[in-house]
Parts: C-alpha cells; structure tokens; sequence
C-alpha cells in the first residue's frame, strides 16, 4: 500500500470516527455503509443482490457486530377483483378466510424478499367457487410484489445501503483493511452494472 493510499485511509478513518462520534444520546450509527447501485436495476433487484450476495460476506469480516440492509421495504398485494369475485360467486370474507388458513393476508410488508412469501405459492391458492369447480387466486385476484417505500439515495442516486456496525473492542484501523479487501472481493461477484462503494455514514 503507497504512502497516498495510507494517507486516505486515515482520512476516511477520521471521517467515520467523527460521524459516529454526533450520535451522542442518539441510536448508534454504523461504523460504515457499502452502498449498491445500477442504473439498470430496481430498487427489489438491488435488495435481493444485498441481502444474497453483500450481506452474508460482511457478516463473515471479524470484528462485525451486524450488518443492516437500509432499502426499501417490501410489499405483499392481493387486489381481489370484486366482479371477478362475483362471478365466481364468492365473498371477499370467504377469500380472506381461505388466505388465513394458508398465513397470508391481502396485504403483508417486510424488509427482505426471503421475508414474504414466494410470489409462485400465493399465486397457488385455490377457492372452491360456487358451482364447485376449483379456482385459483389468480382467477379472482392479482397478486404483486414490489417496493413500497423509496429507497435511501447516494450522489442523487437511489440505493440500497448496508449499514456495518463494529464491534467496540475492535481496532477502528485494524477492521479498514478486511472491510477494503471484502469490497473488492464482492464486487467482482456482482452482475454486470452493479456498483458497490463505501461511504461514511454522514454521507447519505
């Protein structure tokens, strides 16, 4: 490492050290982000590569206390068509039972896709309609999975951030270099256009 590089590094060391040092009375700030963009990804597209791909490797740096994926959140969405439902000759309380009996509701959010359930499986429910013939949700409903609140941004950027918290008996300098080395790293297991950077956490 050249004399320019070690100089940098004690200046983004001191940054972060006075970033975390304002949270006086406050929640703790993490010691770090490593921030995810593309320009050609949605904000799920983002998350999912976070929570899959980033986030198990800065789990396993020594010296990490957690790791958390600030994105946006998550959201479930049955939107039962009321003449669909008529046709078929059921009620939307019939529906909703049925969904309760399979642990889903019209509307559930979380903050990771591995946290709702697969879009395949609800789409698979199946209602006995009036007559007697089976049917499934989609006949009656459409099911979505998507964002539900904006995603944190970056340099007028949407991202999704990953805020890294240290340890507190861990050397501040000692943890800089594992996290540098598990950035490049990652970077090169992301798909093509995905950028990762790290940045103090006043700067987002």
């Amino acid at each position: 490492m050249n004399l320019f590089r070690i100089c940098l590094s004690f200046a983004f060391l001191w940054g972060l050290s006075l970033a975390n040092g304002i949270a006086l009375g406050k929640a703790p700030l993490p010691f770090v982000y490593f921030v995810l963009s593309g320009d050609s990804y949605s904000a799920v597209q983002l998350n999912e590569i976070a929570a899959s791909i980033v986030a198990p490797h800065l789990k396993n740096i020594e010296g990490v206390a957690d790791v958390s994926i600030i994105a946006s959140k998550y959201i479930l969405q049955i939107r039962v068509d009321s003449r669909r439902l008529q046709a078929y000759g059921l009620s939307l309380k019939e529906v909703e039972e049925e969904l309760r009996r399979h642990h889903l509701m019209l509307e559930q959010t979380a903050s990771s896709p591995q946290d709702l359930p697969a879009l395949e499986d609800v789409q698979a429910v199946t209602f006995k309609s009036a007559n007697g013939t089976s049917i499934s949700l989609t006949d009656i409903a459409n099911v979505e999975i998507g964002a539900k609140e904006s995603a944190p941004t970056y340099k007028g950027r949407k991202v999704t951030a990953l805020g890294i918290f240290k340890r507190e008996e861990n050397n501040a300098l000692g943890f800089w270099l594992p996290l540098q080395s598990t950035l490049w790293r990652v970077q090169s297991l992301l798909p093509q256009g995905v950028e990762l950077e790290m940045v103090a956490p006043a700067s987002l």
